[in-house]
């Protein structure tokens, strides 16, 4: 759920069944249709972009590109160039663009907002699914926790996470400034979906 400048809130994906997306305005405290994504997506990042766009990845099950909806059009669009994400990815701005981090895969790339696709700028030393990233003051990025990759497994139709590892999981810091990533020395414990502040 995105809030808008306006007001509305535009609720995206939350099913593998479809790309549909919904407004809810608090003015009426309704619900209508909103614009069509490409790709149906669960579990996904969205980020609302300071021009007013707001760029979705992740949440599929086959690597897909991001998706990007222009304001004046109300239309998605997949973001160009060959960056892809699965199940799970966190998006950030940083002084250098916006932070595009495939933890599946454990790819990462930069995109400053630009026609031309996201850079590639390196990889997680720890591939990982459902984890968390965030901005610190210093303008660094933290990516702390997640289930270490493989993939997820399903039994009975229900997918299932893979059992976590007890090893610790590096706690990972992307420097926009040197466009690179390095890990801190102490380590967490595997946890999913969890809150960072």
């Amino acid at each position: 759920a995105t809030p808008f400048p306006d007001g509305r809130v535009l609720v995206t994906g939350g099913s593998l069944k479809d790309g549909s997306t919904e407004w809810f305005d608090p003015a009426t405290r309704r619900f209508s249709s909103g614009p069509a994504m490409a790709q149906a997506r669960q579990g996904h990042g969205a980020l609302l972009l300071k021009d007013g766009r707001l760029l979705v990845a992740g949440g599929t099950e086959n690597p897909a590109a991001a998706e990007i909806l222009d304001p004046v059009t109300w239309k998605f669009q997949p973001l160009p160039g060959d960056a892809r994400f699965g199940l799970s990815a966190e998006l950030l701005e940083t002084e250098a663009g916006v932070l595009l981090i495939d933890g599946q895969a454990g790819k990462c790339w930069l995109w400053d907002g630009k026609a031309k696709g996201p850079k590639s700028t390196g990889s997680l030393a720890s591939a990982r699914i459902l984890f968390k990233g965030i901005r610190l003051q210093d303008g660094r990025v933290l990516v702390t926790g997640g289930w270490p990759a493989p993939q997820t497994e399903r039994r009975g139709g229900r997918r299932m996470l893979p059992k976590p590892a007890s090893a610790l999981l590096p706690v990972e810091v992307f420097n926009p400034r040197k466009g690179r990533w390095s890990a801190w020395k102490a380590g967490l414990l595997p946890r999913a979906r969890h809150q960072t502040t």
